[in-house]
């Protein structure tokens, strides 16, 4: 037994012993070079750094054979992970050149700094090579390569330009690799003499597609389309059809035939596809040339691409923009006509121009017609028309003498032993007999004690634990964990007062203060509560440790950097960024990441740019290695609109070979994504598919941040091509990639492809999700689909995801765009019926909606129907809402009863309001219900719409009371009697000597 314990124990078998090969190498200093190399590179493939540092040591005492180039790179890389200062790195490379200079020569110098460069340390490939210059070695191409690549990999233009004019004047020829660094630098610089420049220069059998987009956007906007074309197709570029529209795009603003038809001719060449955009940019570039544009439409329509959803509209739009060029000729409309099916949705929206169109230019027959052919149901719900094309086909209904569409289309309303025995009770929770151990024991230690007290606790028996404390008080057998552990049990049942006055008894105990620990579970009790006096009572807990000089520790620190919220007052958040600076000096990288993600989760983005200032700036920065506080740091930069400092973040990590993970490769990606740089941060993504230990961990998650940043520039192109490079990496695409380009298609106008992509996406197993149908919708709306949209609504209803309110908004929003008070009606119905509570913007929306068609009653009975179903009390902008519109359409008796209704139930309403509803009760000859109404303002427990009636309005009315006769001069009397009350001041004939010199000027209105 003796030589098993001292087997386990000092042999320690389970040590993981060394590698033999690492043995030998230390013990026989007779190793032959090469074996030593060998096992140098073993051990850095197994990751035994120092390893390789020992092994490098016995090659350095060897000179009978040559140092490889791999071996150098290795140690070099060994030094930076083992985080050896750059300058230590730099001597170890001296040295080797100092021992045996026929390592100075351009190919090992290229193989040195090529590995090296890929960590990004610009100063240690800097200083290497000033060592290599310094031994007469001068960088040839391949070395300005490695330069190039590595600066652009960075994002710094400035010295790759530097590099693009040293080798001009040097004379160097840089490689295919570097010119086209240089090109991708001058475009993204908007230098587009210095990009041609180093497009003649570049030598590659085709350029690639991304660089040849952003050359030929750069030309566009430099009105030099012209130029830069013919150097295009000596590139050999591949046109794409976005690349065809921007061209055309540039021509119809310069208005050349000769650049029309260059462009064309690139495009015939190449075969490129042309979609409705591209015709509709054609007939506009034909300028009322009427055969032209009828060889145009020819093609249009026999082309595959022509009837899409949006690009068939946009062509639409331009024939009929012609056709009201040339003087009423209609052919060319009846074709488009005659080419339109019914029940098609994707051509609803050109239906509707057609009819808008017809019924404009007074051919009112030929507008019912298409309607009756088109668009006009034979059973069912009738389709949604905008308010404009709807007030188009009744007027044409009206001229052609078509009641039954007239009818159709009009509005619907619509001691040991004792210990022991003390744990048995614990285990049984048996709480009197822990006390009766203790009570029956003459002088047991507090521990003891503090078991029987925990006993009372587990079981629930506070008031016993508080009796049992007290007993233990009076003996001098209680500690502070005796507190401890009562105020624990509170806190358990949120008796936070009780725990709070216990934690007061302590306080009063002589020797006795609560420890940190003690401090942290009551404040985090406290701010767990709902309840903001609690939340109160635990920042004056903050001052109460500051005079007990208890420091606050960083976990109760980062307990309350977590519970801080956008709402926290200022005070708060300001108490808390204190207690970060107390530990300024010893500042590590998890509070630090805690305090960053606080800031930029309240958007107080100066406090997050002072924090980042004395916390990682370049002259006094916190140690960082982990990749998930990278991750942070490079967000902070993100939002501060900081790309430059997210790029030296990078850097960093790079240079400590820490392996970046998704969230951090995600956080990279949208913090240079959102600052403007989309084509750097898809530059990045490149460079870690080309890198096989990060390739793994880039997923659709972070090709998400390009395809909104692509999308929102309005270079869809880009997103199919990022789309495209994400599929052939198998990277396995999720529903919000789907959704981000949807997104980006409703934006840009090619919602024609998301049938496409729903097929797609349902191909990977995926379906589509309310996110998802309301994108859709959205996109629908905005490219005036609107029968489309309610299609996509009611499929949305039958699938197995609820509506959310977000989505109703999204609907209402478009029928308060488009007019559509009937459709708005079934959409509140469909609301109801669902059970859901509608918020105030919900309500604000549609009181717009019913207010817009003149259908006051019904906004007051949706607004009625749902308080009743959701009983809440109703916002006073929805109330004044609803005034402003009796005030609109002069429904001035209306207004004034739910004015005083509304008075009633305390709402404080706008005051101009409530005067414009006096004034027009006056002027429809209603004094006494203006009366009443002044005398609710009067009355109301809220002072300012008393306070706010002028004299002249009073007098006004007390005039008009007066003339009326009969029961008037009773009103009058109670009015005045309520002004008596409320102004003692007021006096009628001063008011009205006022009011006729206000008459004298020009007149009030």
């Amino acid at each position: 037994m003796a030589f098993v314990v001292q087997f386990a124990f000092i042999a320690k078998p389970w040590r993981k012993k060394p590698p033999k090969v690492v043995k030998e190498g230390l013990k026989d200093s007779c190793t032959d070079q090469l074996g030593t190399a060998n096992a140098a590179s073993v051990a850095f493939e197994q990751g035994d750094y120092r390893t390789v540092l020992r092994y490098w040591r016995v090659v350095q005492k060897s000179s009978t054979e040559e140092v490889s180039a791999k071996l150098t790179t290795q140690v070099l890389e060994s030094m930076q992970r083992l985080k050896k200062d750059t300058a230590s790195i730099l001597d170890e490379v001296q040295s080797l050149l100092t021992r045996n200079r026929t390592y100075a020569n351009q190919h090992f110098m290229n193989e040195l700094m090529g590995p090296v460069s890929k960590s990004l340390d610009v100063d240690l490939v800097a200083g290497m090579l000033d060592l290599f210059q310094n031994q007469c070695v001068e960088p040839d191409s391949a070395t300005y390569e490695i330069l190039a690549q590595m600066y652009f990999s960075t994002r710094n233009l400035e010295e790759v330009k530097k590099l693009s004019f040293k080798l001009r004047t040097d004379g160097i020829k840089p490689t295919v690799p570097t010119s086209m660094c240089f090109l991708k630098t001058f475009v993204a610089d908007c230098d587009l003499e210095e990009a041609l420049h180093c497009l003649s220069e570049l030598r590659c059998k085709k350029l690639p597609e991304a660089v040849g987009a952003q050359l030929l956007d750069l030309a566009c906007r430099e009105r030099r389309l012209g130029e830069v074309l013919p150097k295009l197709e000596q590139a050999r570029l591949a046109m794409t059809t976005e690349m065809l529209n921007a061209a055309l795009t540039e021509c119809l603003r310069l208005r050349e035939d000769g650049l029309t038809a260059a462009v064309l001719k690139a495009a015939a060449s190449q075969e490129v596809e042309k979609n409705g955009r591209s015709y509709s940019l054609l007939v506009k570039l034909a300028s009322g040339n009427r055969p032209r544009i009828s060889q145009i439409l020819d093609e249009a329509l026999s082309s595959k691409t022509g009837g899409g959803l949006i690009d068939y509209n946009l062509l639409v739009q331009a024939v009929l923009e012609a056709c009201n060029e040339t003087s009423g000729d209609l052919s060319l409309v009846e074709r488009l006509a005659d080419s339109l099916k019914a029940g098609e949705p994707s051509q609803v929206p050109a239906i509707l121009s057609m009819i808008r169109f017809y019924a404009d230019a007074g051919h009112a027959e030929k507008a019912c017609k298409v309607y009756d052919d088109l668009l006009r149901p034979g059973e069912g719900r009738r389709p949604p028309l905008d308010a404009r094309t709807k007030g188009c086909l009744l007027a044409a209904s009206e001229v052609s003498g078509r009641q039954d569409l007239v009818m159709e289309l009009g509005e619907a309303n619509g001691s040991s032993n004792r210990i022991s025995l003390l744990r048995s009770c614990s285990k049984k929770c048996d709480a009197s007999g822990a006390i009766s151990i203790c009570e029956g024991a003459e002088r047991l230690p507090p521990g003891a004690w503090n078991i029987a007290l925990e006993t009372c606790t587990e079981k629930g028996e506070i008031a016993q634990a508080e009796e049992l404390l007290e007993k233990m008080r009076a003996r001098g057998a209680a500690d502070a964990n005796s507190f401890h552990i009562v105020i624990r049990a509170h806190l358990r049942l949120n008796n936070f007062t009780a725990a709070l006055t216990c934690l007061e008894r302590m306080r009063q105990e002589p020797g006795m203060s609560p420890s940190s620990s003690c401090y942290n579970e009551l404040i985090g009790g406290l701010l767990k509560s709902s309840c903001d006096f609690n939340r109160t009572k635990a920042y004056q807990l903050l001052d109460t440790m500051k005079d007990d000089d208890v420091k606050p520790t960083k976990n109760t620190i980062g307990l309350l950097l977590r519970n801080l919220k956008p709402k926290s007052s200022n005070a708060e958040i300001n108490k808390v960024m204190q207690l970060v600076d107390l530990w300024e000096s010893t500042m590590d990288e998890g509070l630090l990441c805690s305090t960053l993600e606080t800031c930029a989760r309240l958007r107080k983005l100066q406090l997050l740019q002072q924090k980042l200032q004395t916390y990682y700036s370049p002259e006094n920065p916190v140690k960082i290695s982990g990749a998930h506080s990278f991750g942070t740091i490079i967000k902070a930069f993100g939002l501060m609109k900081n790309p430059v400092g997210a790029w030296r973040c990078w850097k960093d990590m790079c240079s400590q070979h820490v392996k970046p993970t998704s969230i951090t490769i995600g956080c990279m990606v949208e913090a240079v994504s959102s600052n403007g740089d989309v084509d750097g941060a898809h530059e990045l993504i490149k460079t870690l598919l080309e890198d096989e230990e990060t390739r793994p961990v880039v997923n659709a998650v972070v090709f998400g941040s390009i395809f909104k940043g692509f999308s929102r520039a309005g270079r869809m192109d880009r997103v199919w091509a990022a789309f495209g490079e994400m599929r052939a990496h198998a990277i396995e695409p999720s529903v919000m990639t789907f959704n981000a380009i949807i997104d980006g298609c409703a934006r840009n106008a090619e919602m024609d492809k998301v049938g496409r992509l729903i097929v797609e996406m349902q191909a990977f197993g995926l379906q589509p999700n309310i996110i998802t149908h309301s994108t859709m919708i959205k996109g629908f709306w905005a490219n005036g689909n609107i029968q489309q949209a309610f299609k996509s609504f009611e499929d949305t209803e039958k699938g197995p995801d609820p509506i959310d309110e977000a989505l109703y908004n999204t609907m209402f929003d478009g029928c308060l765009n488009a007019g559509l008070a009937d459709e708005c009606e079934w959409l509140v119905e469909r609301m109801l019926a669902q059970g859901l509570s509608p918020s105030t913007y919900t309500l604000t929306v549609v009181v717009k909606i019913f207010t817009q068609a003149k259908r006051l009653e019904k906004a007051f009975e949706t607004v009625e129907t749902m308080q009743t179903k959701f009983p809440q009390r109703l916002a006073t902008s929805v109330q004044n809402l609803l005034l402003q519109g009796c005030v609109k359409w002069r429904a001035y008796e209306r207004g004034a009863h739910a004015c005083m209704k509304m008075m009633n139930d305390r709402y404080v309403l706008d005051s101009a309001i409530c005067h414009s509803l006096i004034k027009g009760l006056l002027r429809i000859g209603k004094p006494e219900l203006a009366a009443q109404l002044m005398g609710s303002m009067l009355n109301s427990k809220d002072s300012r719409p008393a306070d706010s009636l002028e004299d002249c309005l009073i007098s006004e009315v007390l005039l008009a009371l007066k003339s009326k006769g009969t029961s008037s001069p009773r009103a009058a009397e109670q009015l005045l009697g309520q002004l008596r009350s409320v102004r003692p001041s007021f006096n009628l004939a001063s008011a009205g000597r006022e009011d006729k010199g206000k008459g004298k000027g020009k007149s009030r209105p």
